[in-house]
């Protein structure tokens, strides 16, 4: 029991009724693939459990380690991984493959709060430095291409940056040194992702090419009605009009079944899990433990947010899972250990007042600064 007390169970609960749906949702449109959800379920909560009980400042302490690491994995990937549907997202280990970028997540979550500690961003030069650390995960991930997952690290990293205490004006400074480049970022992007954009801003311009999954979605959200057309009814799915419909498309699978009764329970788990990790990150008391909390709050709710965006064709279409709920074991452990990281950092910093290197922004800004 005294194991279990020191457990959050305002995260493992939404958490264990997110991989239950997950579970029941795969059963219905996708059976084949439920012993892999199954087994990567139990390594999540394994992982959550685990480093829940583990005190974070030892991953903290070797967080430009951790980081390097990621980055090397994240270029190993690139000449030696797994291609499928043109992308080289995967390391295969044997009969398994582990998506890189999605291990490299709850590393970069970490690494960014620890250099926020290190080098706060209210210099030019520490800017630069930041700046620096991010462009390596990013153009790595977008190179295999994952541009998903590479605007959630972008994303991210902001978050933290701006809860670091980035002045504005070095914010106002790289809005307009950026602005005058993104007529040239659309000859960066790979043709399929141009022809991604073009089919968001009129999806009938090609229906039954690369408007295709974009519109069957939005007939599987929408054709769930109220109550859903019940499980093992849903027939986007079923009759695999919907394509990706266990992992890109799993949110449009689960809306046809269980309509927008069953999406507002599903938006009602992840709010409680944001909330407990907003609540978490204002009750730290170290600064390192607010951003990491932060950053994991931030992930959660990127991930989210694009995948059902782009389900209901409020965003492009870009391949990234739904937080606990899409097929994939790479994903879901992922979330785990993010989910772990978060408890943790709270559990351990409860009662403290001092960061790593004793210093906290918070308690360091001279009149300079303010």
């Amino acid at each position: 029991m005294s194991f279990f007390r020191s457990i959050d169970l305002f995260l493992l609960i939404p958490m264990m009724l997110l991989l239950s749906t997950s579970i029941l949702v795969l059963f219905s449109v996708a059976p084949h693939l439920l012993p892999m959800q199954i087994a990567a379920s139990f390594l999540s909560l394994l992982c959550f459990l685990i480093i829940s009980r583990l005190d974070a400042h030892v991953f903290l302490r070797f967080a430009p380690y951790l980081y390097l690491g990621a980055v090397i994995l994240l270029a190993i990937t690139l000449f030696w991984g797994f291609e499928s549907r043109g992308s080289i997202r995967w390391i295969p280990i044997g009969p398994y493959r582990f998506q890189t970028s999605e291990f490299a997540k709850p590393v970069f979550i970490i690494a960014f709060s620890t250099f926020l500690l290190r080098f706060p961003p209210r210099t030019i030069r520490h800017v630069l430095v930041h700046v620096g650390l991010l462009l390596p995960p990013f153009l790595l991930t977008a190179r295999q291409p994952d541009l998903g997952s590479a605007m959630v690290i972008l994303a991210v990293w902001g978050l933290l940056l701006f809860l670091g205490r980035l002045r504005w004006q070095y914010a106002a400074i790289g809005i307009l040194l950026l602005a005058p480049l993104l007529p040239f970022s659309w000859n960066a992007l790979h043709d399929y992702q141009q022809t991604r954009i073009l089919t968001y801003l009129n999806p009938y311009r090609d229906p039954l090419g690369a408007g295709y999954s974009a519109l069957q979605s939005q007939i599987a959200v929408g054709s769930g009605g109220f109550f859903g057309r019940g499980l093992g009814k849903g027939i986007q799915s079923h009759l695999q009009f919907l394509p990706e419909h266990a992992t890109d498309f799993v949110f449009a699978s689960f809306a046809e079944e269980f309509g927008f009764v069953g999406v507002l329970g599903l938006l009602f788990l992840y709010g409680w899990l944001l909330a407990r990790l907003i609540r978490l990150s204002f009750s730290s008391h170290e600064w390192v433990g607010m951003l990491v909390v932060s950053g994991v709050a931030g992930l959660f709710f990127a991930q989210m947010s694009i995948h059902i965006g782009m389900n209901m064709g409020l965003l492009p279409i870009t391949g990234i899972t739904l937080p606990f709920l899409s097929y994939g074991g790479s994903s879901v452990v992922s979330f785990g250990i993010s989910l772990g990281l978060a408890s943790s950092v709270s559990r351990f910093s409860q009662g403290k007042r001092q960061t790593i290197n004793n210093f906290s922004p918070l308690e360091n800004l001279n009149d300079e600064d303010t």
